[in-house]
């Protein structure tokens, strides 16, 4: 059971959703309609959700944090599957 302070997998979800659809809530910090959107947490904690994820956001954006290296496993012709590191033989690299 997770405590006041924590956030479920749920909660997380419902947070993200009610951040994409009411991004102006947010942004004006009228915690009080966002409550109605995530019933469980109180302002006070939806306000220092919202606080941790603008640092977080801040701490990826100036190098702080790295991003991931993801793996893309495509088949070749033979029935196998080949690891592409991030890039390599990217359709998204730029020219």
């Amino acid at each position: 059971m997770s405590g006041p302070s924590e956030w479920s997998w749920e909660e997380k979800k419902v947070f993200e959703n009610a951040l994409a659809m009411h991004y102006e809530y947010f942004e004006k910090g009228e915690w009080e309609k966002i409550v109605v959107l995530i019933p469980t947490k109180t302002p006070t904690q939806i306000s220092i959700h919202y606080a941790h994820l603008l640092e977080d956001i801040e701490s990826i954006e100036s190098g702080l944090i790295p991003l991931p290296r993801f793996q893309e496993k495509i088949s070749n012709d033979k029935g196998g599957d080949i690891d592409l590191e991030e890039g390599e033989g990217s359709s998204t690299e730029l020219e």
